[in-house]
């Protein structure tokens, strides 16, 4: 089953401090953005897998990853995170964009 644990205000690093290093979870983040120098934001859907998250339990939840994405709309892109090292908005940001080559947080 899929439960709301939080929502908040405070940015990234709020987010941050939600993240299970035993679970996965499923976000919507948005991101103050410019585009063709206008401000602008960008909601990025973010799905999250934690170090401890073993094997069978990760390819157990991955299948309904599309089924939750399709949930969490309108967003700009997708985004995968598997480590806190680099979870800050600067790198969602360049992950995030349309030109960008990974997806990953890692």
């Amino acid at each position: 089953s899929i439960t709301l644990t939080g929502k908040g205000s405070g940015g990234v690093p709020e987010l941050v401090s939600h993240l299970k290093d035993d679970g996965m979870q499923y976000m919507l983040v948005r991101i103050a953005a410019k585009k063709d120098g206008h401000d602008t934001h960008r909601d990025v859907f973010i799905h999250w897998t934690g170090p401890n998250v073993k094997g069978m339990e990760k390819a157990k939840k991955r299948v309904n990853l599309g089924e939750i994405e399709s949930f969490m709309v309108p967003n700009h892109s997708q985004l995968e995170a598997i480590s806190k090292a680099n979870f800050n908005e600067k790198t969602i940001l360049d992950r995030s964009g349309p030109g960008s080559g990974s997806h990953v947080l890692d």
